[in-house]
């Protein structure tokens, strides 16, 4: 009689089993779907965020690429201060040559000059005032030399002087560029940059956890579903 009574009530113990089973997997398909919904569509708010942070790199190459032809800049307007200091430098001194050299010349003239005789300058007959020959008088061959290199100085300024009208223009380009595209040029932004990056691949391996999780949740439905299945068929 006993066995023949715990035969009667298994199936009875075995059906409030059943019965369990059945409300844990529908509280269970219950959070997935949830769950489901909280999750959102990860994958294009990873795809945003990876576009973002493909743009923040490039703002900081460029940005970088800036500031270096900014210091060039200085660089190669230092470099023409420096050459159009050194042919006035040398203009000057040419000039200085230059009117020694004359003033030799007519003082040379006035030592052949003679009392009643006509100079061959203006004419005149009488000299009360002859011009004096000057000292340390450059030859011609000096001046000639420093002619040269006052010109090939002044050249050199001009050429560089273009460089740095190039760059600068570059510069000036590529800052409107910024300007359109809503950038700042402020060197400045390029200390925070890599903190801004940091948190920017965070956020995309958050996404990529989520994504996977997002894209698992309808298997383990599916799997709930079978499970269901299995014990409907037993109940």
């Amino acid at each position: 009689a006993s066995r023949t009574l715990e035969e009667i009530n298994r199936p009875q113990g075995r059906k409030a089993q059943n019965e369990q089973s059945f409300s844990d997997l529908d509280d269970k398909r219950k959070k997935l779907t949830d769950e489901q919904i909280s999750l959102g569509n990860p994958d294009n708010e990873k795809t945003k965020i990876e576009n973002d942070l493909k743009a923040l790199k490039q703002y900081q190459h460029d940005l970088s690429n800036l500031s270096k032809k900014r210091g060039k800049l200085t660089a190669e307007q230092n470099k023409f201060k420096t050459l159009s200091e050194k042919a006035k430098d040398a203009e000057d001194e040419l000039s200085r040559m230059t009117t020694l050299f004359y003033s030799a010349q007519a003082g040379i003239l006035a030592e052949k000059l003679e009392e009643g005789k006509p100079c061959p300058v203006c004419g005149s007959t009488h000299h009360p005032v002859k011009a004096q020959k000057a000292k340390d008088v450059p030859s011609e061959e000096e001046l000639k030399h420093m002619e040269f290199k006052a010109k090939e100085l002044r050249n050199k300024a001009n050429e560089q002087s273009n460089k740095c009208s190039g760059l600068l223009k570059t510069i000036g380009d590529e800052e409107e560029r910024f300007t359109k595209l809503g950038w700042s040029t402020d060197e400045a932004e390029l200390a925070t940059l890599p903190i801004r990056i940091v948190k920017l691949e965070n956020q995309i391996n958050e996404l990529s956890a989520k994504v996977s999780r997002f894209k698992l949740i309808p298997g383990l439905i599916e799997q709930l579903g079978t499970q269901r299945q299995h014990l409907e068929k037993e109940k």
